[in-house]
C-alpha cells in the first residue's frame, strides 16, 4: 500500500487538474500535497432517465400505482438500490422494530443483493411485517414512479471512515425526485442532505436517532413535507444536472 500510496500522491501532484465526485476527498487530496487550485468539483449527475418530466402515462407509472395502492393510506418511506452491507439494514430495522406500536408508516424496499436473504430473515424473525416489504428487484426506468409515490426516500449507509468522505451515488437522483430524504449516514452524504434542507439526518448506525427521525416525518405535517421536497429538488437543480456539471468541464478544460 505504501508504494501505491507513492505512486498515485506523485500522480496527483503532477496533475493540472484533478476532477473529485465528493468534496470529501478535497481534504485527503491535500494531505498529498495537492494544491487546492487543481482541484475542482466535478460530481455525478442526474441521469436522463430520471429527469422524466411527464412520467404520469408510462406503463411503469400503471403498475407501480396498482402496486403500491394498498399502501394509498400509510406514509410511504422507500429505498431504492442494493441491498448489501454497505447500507447497513440490520441497523435500520432496529430503528424500524422501535416503531412497530405505529401504524401509519411502511418502509418498501426495491433492490436486490447479497443481504437480501439475511434481511427477509431479519424481518421475519422481529415480525416487522406489517412495517416493512420487500418489493423485489426493478428496472431502472421505474424508479421515477417510485419516487412519485413515495412520502420519503431512505438513505442509509453504514459507518465506516471510507464512507464519510464518498457521496452515495443515489443522493442526487433522490434530491431530484423532489422528496423529503430520510438521512441515515455520516460525513460527505450528511452534509449534502444539510446543505439542501431536504430532510431529517442521523448519524451512521444510530439507530435510535433514525426512529426519532422516522417519527418526526411521521408527525410533519403535509405542508412542510412538501417544503422539504421543493428544497431538495431546488438544490439538485443547483448542483446535479448534467448541463452543471459539464459546465464545470468545459471551465477546467479551459473550452468556456
Amino acid at each position: 500500500l505504501s508504494l501505491i500510496s507513492f505512486i498515485s500522491s506523485r500522480i496527483y501532484r503532477f496533475s493540472d487538474s484533478l476532477l473529485i465526485s465528493s468534496e470529501g476527498f478535497r481534504s485527503r487530496l491535500r494531505e498529498l500535497g495537492v494544491k487546492d487550485d487543481s482541484i475542482h468539483y466535478f460530481p455525478q449527475w442526474v441521469e436522463d432517465v430520471m429527469e422524466t418530466s411527464d412520467i404520469t402515462s408510462s406503463q411503469e407509472y400503471k403498475e407501480i400505482e396498482v402496486l403500491l395502492n394498498e399502501y394509498r393510506h400509510r406514509k410511504k418511506i422507500v429505498f431504492t438500490g442494493n441491498i448489501g452491507e454497505c447500507q447497513d439494514f440490520p441497523s435500520v430495522l432496529k430503528a424500524i422494530e422501535l416503531l412497530k406500536y405505529r401504524s401509519d408508516f411502511i418502509l418498501l424496499i426495491v433492490g436486490s443483493g447479497r443481504e437480501e436473504k439475511r434481511v427477509n430473515q431479519l424481518i421475519d424473525v422481529n415480525r416487522l411485517g406489517d412495517h416493512i416489504k420487500m418489493l423485489g428487484r426493478f428496472p431502472v426506468e421505474y424508479m421515477p414512479s417510485f419516487y412519485h409515490f413515495s412520502d420519503a426516500l431512505l438513505l442509509p449507509l453504514a459507518e465506516d471512515p471510507l464512507f464519510e468522505i464518498t457521496l452515495p451515488g443515489k443522493t442526487q437522483s433522490y434530491l431530484n425526485a423532489g422528496r423529503p430524504i430520510i438521512g441515515f449516514l455520516d460525513g460527505e452524504g450528511a452534509s449534502v442532505l444539510r446543505l439542501a434542507k431536504s430532510g431529517y439526518v442521523c448519524g451512521a448506525g444510530k439507530y435510535n436517532e433514525l426512529a426519532i427521525a422516522i417519527e418526526a416525518f411521521c408527525d410533519a405535517s403535509q405542508l412542510d413535507l412538501n417544503e422539504l421536497g421543493l428544497s431538495a429538488r431546488r438544490y439538485a437543480e443547483e448542483k446535479f444536472l448534467f448541463d452543471t456539471v459539464m459546465d464545470t468541464l468545459l471551465e477546467v478544460c479551459e473550452l468556456r
